[in-house]
């Protein structure tokens, strides 16, 4: 579990954990049960249950780990590994222009090529690719990097999963690993030569979540529709990286 790439500060790390032997043993003892725990106790900041994921065999669990498309942060306590906080980042989403409650679910579930733009349609008729709508949020100035390749489609990650221990609040352990998931996102955008967009969803309610992916860089740029009761009681907002990522 430990490589060059881990940040070490003070009596913690914040690792990526790996698809191998090691990972996997990791993951079953000590991820498994910190997501358990926080789906316990925080609900109200997730788009799954507790009692649902708590009845997921190991091999479900494992199936998150072994997908390319999710890779999985933890800060963990350097004694006795004991996690902190984690998040995962989860792309390149199936549709690029859709972010949704339970990427996981959504990627784990969906076999489209990455890159697979949904489309809407505008107001005078017509169609609008989910890309362009993604790229409208490059702000006016910015420049492109020489290397994109302009005909690329655009690729959406979406961060999920993110959690922090109450008791070790207040460190800057989700900024941090907030930053290593996007710093991973943009690596992946450069070695593809594609820009890149990071999104998230938030319950409305949630103002610190809010204004911790705000901290992060992120924007509210509008409100997920409604595709369901729940989902008309739970409204949701979509943020998005304050910028593209190339």
């Amino acid at each position: 579990m430990t490589d060059s790439n881990n940040h070490r500060v003070g009596d913690w790390a914040i690792e990526p954990i790996p698809p191998n032997d090691a990972g996997r043993a990791f993951y079953l003892a000590e991820y498994k049960p910190f997501r358990l725990a926080a789906l316990k106790q925080d609900p109200e900041a997730f788009g799954s249950t507790y009692a649902r994921e708590a009845a997921f065999p190991d091999e479900t669990w494992l199936q998150r780990l072994s997908n390319p498309r999710i890779k999985t942060f933890v800060a963990v306590r350097r004694h006795d590994r004991r996690i902190l906080s984690a998040v995962s980042l989860v792309g390149p989403m199936p549709h690029a222009g859709q972010t949704v409650s339970n990427p996981t679910q959504a990627l784990l579930s969906q076999t489209a090529p990455s890159g697979h733009g949904s489309s809407s349609t505008t107001s005078d008729g017509r169609k609008e690719s989910g890309e362009a709508k993604l790229r409208e949020g490059i702000k006016e100035g910015e420049h492109r990097h020489a290397n994109v390749d302009d005909d690329a489609p655009l690729l959406l990650y979406q961060n999920t999963g993110v959690y922090t221990r109450p008791e070790a609040r207040g460190k800057g352990l989700g900024l941090k690993l907030m930053a290593t998931a996007i710093e991973c996102a943009r690596q992946e955008a450069r070695r593809t030569k594609q820009q890149c967009q990071l999104g998230v969803e938030v319950y409305t309610t949630n103002q610190a979540a809010i204004n911790f992916y705000s901290k992060c860089g992120f924007e509210v740029k509008g409100s997920k529709a409604a595709e369901s009761e729940d989902d008309k009681n739970r409204p949701e907002f979509c943020m998005y990286y304050k910028n593209l990522l190339f």
